[in-house]
């Protein structure tokens, strides 16, 4: 987003941005008080300023998504010169300029309280009525202001009930005391009033000691008689705190008066905002270590709840470890689907070893016809998206599956988005963008620089292994197919499995190695150290292989955000 700021001041409207948490990229600022400036460069030095409002040219500037601006008021002002758009106040016909130049998606103008025949020429000219709104409802000074903006639903802000007394300073310099004859003014009732609940409004000109003027306003402290001090007025504006402590004491006091009540503005902004959406409910069957977990979190994808049935005592210790809020539920058969909440999202990967060419051949008759606990829940939970994961496997198993599923299987090999060879069929309704971007990483890629010494080969293992595989020609670095009995050529592993099938060893340097579990995480794309919570080496071997390559289910996930 690109905002423009004209008349900007201190640059009220960047806090104000911030406070309502809208995001910008760019912000122009017009403006020619040197103070001014300086205090919007000490606290967003970013800003790019632009000068002289009469002298911008729209053509220099970038699309604007926002134009936003308080025009001189002292011509429209009660305690002006009443001149209308003759006099300062005509400065706001530049204001129309750029907003008819520009054509912002939104803008706001701000300005006094003024004559209905003046109010009623800035409504024709930007096209929209003001809404009025007192500072009194959102901070401690009563201060009325008319807004004219496109931005929709504007409404009252809710009174927060604020009192001046409950803020005032403590131990404050005697510089801000009265002088001896204010107080006798005062005492005699001219021109200041003392604050009680509510300040009077902040005028620019308050840092004139004047008992006459009518917004001399003051603070009976301990029986003394002061002045507001500087942050007294900038809490009178929701400004920071130090906000203006760059300036001298009559500099702050001007370029505050002549500012805005952040609070206001940022309750204006607030409406800025797109719609939050409404975040999902997760249900994970078989969930592993929540490999599924740390996916949608790459993916970007927000849920309030995420639901895991999994019954491994590590996998679940270690989920826990790193999303301690995961609400865990047992065993998948066990598991009601009146125990569950609206679910958006279920995802899981049933067994596969009974699909496996690792595994014993029985199909849906082994373990993996769990595959079944899935379709009742599934059919029971109703989401609105499923993914489930599995091997490639014999094609009357696969067509199973599918029939049952009512969609068509995807199939990806983990190569393109990591250093391991791992083909997978992932059958789910969200909308798939094809395959992932090969990100062209290799084996050596993967490495730990240093290691434990016990993941080399014991010399006797390494003859045996010499003698099942003949590595001539193998390059320096690479991954010993043990099964296959073949070093890999194309610079990465082979598919990671549980530890007993395991059958892939890494050559580096002449000598046979274990990976570490370190490096079978990057192999599946899984944060280093996350399953380092104490456990022993097997049992992180054993989760990793039977875990997902992350990346690969982030990039089905990126089509939830469609």
């Amino acid at each position: 987003m690109n905002i423009l700021s004209l008349f900007d001041g201190i640059s009220c409207g960047q806090i104000a941005l911030n406070k309502a948490g809208i995001k910008y990229d760019n912000y122009y600022a017009s403006e020619i008080n040197k103070y001014s400036i300086q205090v919007t460069s000490k606290n967003y030095p970013d800003t790019i300023q632009l000068g002289n409002v009469s002298e911008i040219n729209v053509n220099e500037l970038p699309n604007i998504d926002l134009l936003i601006g308080g025009s001189p008021c002292q011509s429209f002002s009660n305690m002006g010169d009443n001149t209308g758009f003759e006099g300062k106040s005509k400065l706001f016909w530049e204001f129309v300029r750029i907003l008819n130049e520009v054509k912002p998606k939104y803008f706001l103008l701000e300005n006094v309280v003024m004559k209905k025949e003046w109010q009623d020429v800035i409504s024709e000219a930007v096209g929209v009525k003001p809404i009025k709104i007192n500072s009194a409802l959102l901070s401690h000074q009563r201060r009325n202001r008319l807004y004219w903006t496109n931005i929709p639903g504007i409404t009252q802000p809710n009174d927060l009930d604020l009192d001046f007394r409950d803020i005032i300073e403590q131990n404050v310099h005697p510089k801000y005391n009265l002088t001896k004859r204010a107080v006798e003014r005062v005492r005699e009732k001219q021109g200041y009033d003392l604050v009680a609940k509510k300040a009077k409004c902040l005028f620019a000109t308050y840092y004139k000691n004047n008992s006459n003027s009518r917004e001399g306003q003051i603070v009976e402290q301990n029986g003394v008689l002061r002045r507001l001090t500087p942050n007294e007025c900038e809490i009178l504006q929701t400004v920071p705190l130090n906000y203006t402590d760059c300036l001298s004491d009559t500099q702050r006091y001007k370029t505050l008066g002549d500012g805005w009540t952040v609070d206001v503005i940022a309750h204006i902004f607030e409406r800025l905002k797109e719609p939050k959406k409404r975040k999902l409910t997760v249900l994970s069957l078989f969930d592993g270590m929540s490999c599924g977990q740390i996916a949608l979190n790459k993916a970007g994808i927000e849920y309030d709840n995420y639901y895991a049935s999994e019954i491994d005592k590590h996998a679940i210790s270690v989920t826990q470890y790193n999303y301690p809020n995961t609400i865990q539920m047992g065993s998948i058969t066990e598991l009601k689907s009146s125990q569950l909440p609206k679910i958006d999202l279920l995802f899981g990967g049933s067994p596969c070893q009974s699909f496996s060419n690792a595994g014993n051949g029985t199909g849906f008759d082994g373990k993996s016809g769990l595959f079944y606990e899935y379709v009742r829940l599934l059919k029971e939970c109703k989401p609105t998206y499923f993914m489930l994961e599995n091997v490639k496997m014999k094609k009357e198993w696969q067509d199973i599956i599918s029939d049952e599923l009512g969609v068509q299987p995807i199939k990806i090999n983990s190569n393109l988005v990591g250093a391991q060879n791992r083909e997978r069929l992932y059958w789910s309704n969200i909308p798939i963008v094809g395959l992932p971007n090969d990100k062209e990483v290799y084996i050596e890629d993967i490495l730990d620089i240093t290691f434990d010494s016990k993941y080399w080969l014991k010399e006797r293992n390494s003859e045996l292994l010499s003698k099942k595989v003949n590595i001539e020609g193998a390059p320096a670095i690479c991954c010993i197919d043990v099964y296959n009995k073949k070093y890999k050529k194309d610079r990465k592993s082979p598919t990671l499995t549980l530890p007993h099938h395991n059958s892939l060893r890494l050559l580096q340097d002449g000598k046979f190695r274990k990976l570490t579990p370190n490096e079978c995480e990057r192999l599946q794309t899984v944060p280093v150290d996350y399953t380092n919570i104490g456990i022993s080496d097997i049992h992180r071997y054993s989760m990793l292989g039977n875990g997902w390559t992350v990346d690969v289910i982030a990039h089905i996930f990126q089509g939830l955000k469609e």
